[in-house]
């Protein structure tokens, strides 16, 4: 288990809305990661974005679309142009993202004081880790500056906070 100052994160969070966690993936771990990613744009098919999926396929193989328009999946008012490739943390096609994405979770649950891998069992826990990788393209890719106000909402029921992990 990777040491974190749990401290310290909610302290920067508190102070500057964010906290930086250097050195928590090596330089191979994120190599690894990009060059599976990279491999499922050439070998996944993209959907169009209002095309359901069930979280317990993503074990199988990641799931693409494109978002392009003025408003988020949830409806809420902002503009978007990206591609966004979702999978599970227990993806056996793709390894290293899974890893990447499983440490993510671990810290996330660590500081919301859940078990290591809550969400990992959309039965047992009600709740699904929405791993994805955002992509914008080069010369026009973006989503606007906006604050999260569906999954905060929805986690209220919960009682932990919502704490949005990021890898760049």
């Amino acid at each position: 288990m990777e040491l974190i100052d749990e401290k310290k994160i909610f302290s920067d969070i508190e102070s500057s809305g964010y906290s930086v966690l250097p050195g928590f993936l090596s330089s191979e771990e994120l190599n690894g990661a990009r060059s599976e990613y990279y491999r499922s744009l050439e070998s996944e098919q993209s959907h169009p974005p209002l095309e359901k999926f069930k979280p317990i396929e993503l074990v199988e193989k990641p799931w693409r679309k494109f978002t392009i328009g003025s408003k988020s999946g949830s409806g809420e008012p902002y503009s978007q142009l990206l591609q966004t490739t979702y999978s599970s943390e227990k993806c056996l096609n793709y390894p290293s993202l899974s890893k990447v994405f499983s440490r993510m979770i671990n810290i996330r649950n660590r500081l919301t004081k859940l078990r290591v891998n809550y969400g990992s069992n959309l039965s047992e826990d009600d709740f699904w880790n929405a791993c994805r990788v955002h992509h914008y393209p080069c010369g026009g890719g973006h989503m606007a500056p906006h604050k999260d106000t569906l999954f905060p909402r929805l986690l209220e029921e919960f009682e932990f906070p919502f704490i949005q992990m990021m890898v760049p």
